[in-house]
């Protein structure tokens, strides 16, 4: 009896067995016949480039699908471009904005009907790579592929940058734009900020190029057209001496300023607040003696803000703000041997030493 009951459960099993092979191979089946489908790919209309793709997907009906490849010259990052990808409706617009990826494709699904064309880019606001219009989509499920060849549209710069004293620049900017023809205007339009090396890719062979640092005079270089060191130049100097009367020490203070470009130059512009204050700021300096020295790095006029700090406990520091009160100087050529006594709002510290 025992014997028998072995022999039913075992026999059971290999049933369950055969019917779970049987049913696996069944989809395998159903899928292999659904993947059996090939894809029409599109060429640039401006390349003059057309290839027929094969392909084996099959994507959702509830939308089209658009896939790609752009080639690149090597050294090229292809997540530098941004693909742009827009659908026309009647009176509705649809604007897809994505990267490729590292290798150089993309893929897009579930795109309604309508006229469809695609950009390619540098980023938002910046002059089109390549453009294909009324890019025709497949209505049955199937994936429309683009080819593109954007080999020799992009160029790639490396620079290397050195301070004043021969140092690798740990905190720089550099601008660069198209070399300017004719009467074209001279802003630039595109920046990097870190340490040195700065590896930039261009739409253009030639470019221009200026550089700024901590504690260095802006740097211009125009017309570049290859990669290259870049050697800087120490900023101006400016001494500032403390003003009459004023003894930090005797009040329990310590006495601080920082200088602000009255009027940035406008060809930095593009930059953000942020990126531009190696250029219209310099850092904080407190005074240890009766002058400082500060280091600016363009010509021109400043202002001189001022703060004085006040230690009220042994973690607690008190800052007596007279920063809405500034001074000015102005910079040139031959001020490196000035003393300036700059402006300093005499009463303001006084009535924040005896209020505080």
């Amino acid at each position: 009896m025992v014997m028998r009951q072995i022999h039913t459960h075992r026999a059971q099993g290999r049933v369950s067995g055969l019917a779970v092979l049987f049913l696996a191979g069944l989809a395998i089946a159903v899928l292999s016949m659904g993947l059996m489908v090939s894809t029409r790919s599109v060429g640039d209309s401006g390349g003059g480039r057309q290839k027929v793709v094969p392909r084996t997907a099959t994507f959702p009906e509830a939308g089209h699908s658009l896939s790609g490849q752009v080639r690149f010259d090597e050294g090229v990052d292809p997540r530098k471009v941004e693909v742009r990808v827009e659908v026309v409706d009647g009176s509705s617009t649809i604007t897809l904005a994505f990267p490729l990826n590292a290798r150089g494709d993309f893929f897009v699904a579930d795109l309604p009907a309508g006229e469809v064309s695609v950009d390619f880019t540098m980023g938002q606001g910046q002059a089109s790579l390549h453009f294909i219009a009324n890019v025709p989509l497949e209505s049955d499920g199937l994936a429309t592929h683009l080819k593109v060849d954007l080999r020799g549209a992009l160029h790639v710069f490396t620079f290397e940058i050195f301070g004043p004293f021969g140092e690798p620049a740990r905190d720089a900017m550099l601008f660069w734009r198209k070399t300017r023809e004719g009467g074209e205007q001279a802003l630039y339009a595109h920046w990097v900020r870190g340490p040195s090396p700065h590896t930039i890719t261009a739409t253009s062979e030639w470019i221009d190029l200026a550089v700024v640092a901590s504690g260095a005079r802006v740097l211009e270089v125009p017309a570049v057209s290859f990669s290259r060191s870049l050697q800087l130049r120490e900023g101006y100097p400016v001494r500032i001496a403390l003003p009459d009367g004023v003894r930090p020490d005797e009040d329990g203070v310590s006495l601080a300023l920082r200088l602000f470009a009255l009027q940035p130059d406008p060809r930095f512009a593009r930059a953000t607040r942020r990126g531009r204050s190696i250029l219209e700021e310099t850092a904080e300096h407190l005074f240890e003696g009766d002058e400082l020295e500060c280091i600016v790095p363009a010509l021109g006029v400043y202002e001189v803000r001022w703060r004085a700090y006040r230690e009220v406990s042994r973690d607690g520091i008190q800052i007596l703000h007279l920063e809405d009160r500034p001074g000015q100087i102005e910079v040139s050529s031959t001020s490196h041997a000035n003393l300036f006594r700059p402006y300093f709002p005499l009463e303001l510290y006084k009535e924040k030493l005896g209020s505080s």
